[in-house]
């Protein structure tokens, strides 16, 4: 793994979840939300940020990066910026004999202006580095559509698509004939 010269990838801490959220809704209200692949709605990405504060107090089976640049300010300070975020979900899934453990991948996402850097890529490696030391061998991704290459990118780094899921409203199969 290897940092980029002017940022840095770090395990997320609770005071970074602010600043995750209020990017997101800037990402959400330019509509250039590379996380409508994952999540749908800002109110679901509000829901999703109260359950990660919730689950960080509990236990440690949400794991998260942020990738993060030095801003100076006007008066010479300087200021950590986050830039890209990337977070999984360890879970247990029911088998016909058995359980196993598994981490999906609920959220990527690089700002627009950090795009093709190799920050995703670098955040991903992070992340699955994490997921090999807690003996998990399993990783999904559920995309909901395809903005900004979203798929594209997760097939680049090995990804491969292994299921279709479909769905309608019962209402609506009833109405046909």
């Amino acid at each position: 793994m290897t940092d980029k010269p002017d940022v840095t990838i770090r395990r997320i801490r609770i005071d970074d979840l602010d600043a995750v959220q209020e990017l997101y809704a800037a990402q959400v209200a330019a509509e250039t939300d590379p996380l409508s692949a994952i999540r749908v709605t800002a109110k679901q990405h509000a829901w999703e940020m109260r359950r990660l504060r919730q689950q960080w107090m509990v236990d440690q089976r949400y794991l998260s990066y942020v990738a993060t640049i030095e801003t100076k300010a006007e008066d010479g300070s300087t200021a950590e910026s986050v830039v890209g975020y990337i977070a999984a979900v360890i879970q247990n899934q029911a088998r016909l004999y058995e359980v196993e453990a598994l981490a999906d991948i609920g959220e990527l996402w690089v700002l627009p202006e950090h795009r093709g850097r190799g920050i995703g890529t670098t955040l991903a490696e992070y992340l699955f580095e994490d997921i090999n030391n807690h003996g998990i061998d399993w990783i999904t991704v559920h995309l909901v559509g395809n903005p900004d290459g979203v798929a594209e990118f997760f097939q680049k780094i090995g990804f491969k698509t292994c299921a279709v899921e479909m769905r309608c409203r019962l209402s609506e199969l009833e109405n046909k004939e």
